[in-house]
């Protein structure tokens, strides 16, 4: 993922960090090789650690941590399956990368009329995401038609 450009950090905005840190920023003005200026804490956490980053956004890029160079919000990527399984859905998925040993998780798929309750599909990659929503929606499609054929009997 490329680093965000300065015009696009915003103060008072929160962000995360490559290795899932919450991050809110408290100036992008502050001069030098570090001009943003925040703080970061693992989610969950109470305490928040002081940060500055380049304008690019990187934290300490002489060191090689990019743990905590900051990473955009994720906009909703909306995608539009037309007949795909017998289907007409418009899916809209994110990206956040989610701390711990596993990228399982980091895509996340769900229908334009998402709900609480509602399928959500989650994958490595948007497609897996997407599948896995589908395959959850084939699913529900299935035990509602196998429930009417009992009841309607």
């Amino acid at each position: 993922m490329a680093a965000p450009a300065l015009d696009s950090i915003k103060a008072g905005d929160v962000y995360r960090t490559r290795d899932g840190r919450e991050a809110r920023i408290y100036a992008t003005d502050g001069g030098g090789d570090y001009p943003i200026h925040g703080a970061t804490r693992w989610p969950g956490e109470r305490v928040w650690e002081d940060a500055t980053w380049t304008a690019r956004g990187l934290y300490f890029p002489q060191n090689g941590d990019c743990g905590r160079d900051l990473i955009l919000p994720t906009a909703l990527n909306r995608r539009v399956f037309e007949g795909e399984r017998g289907r007409d859905v418009t899916v809209f998925t994110s990206f956040e990368r989610k701390p711990g040993p596993t990228d399982r998780f980091d895509w996340s798929a769900v229908t334009s009329n998402y709900e609480p309750g509602a399928p959500i599909g989650y994958g490595r990659t948007e497609r897996e995401a997407i599948d896995a929503l589908l395959d959850q929606l084939d699913d529900a499609e299935v035990a509602a038609t196998e429930k009417a054929c009992t009841h309607g009997a």
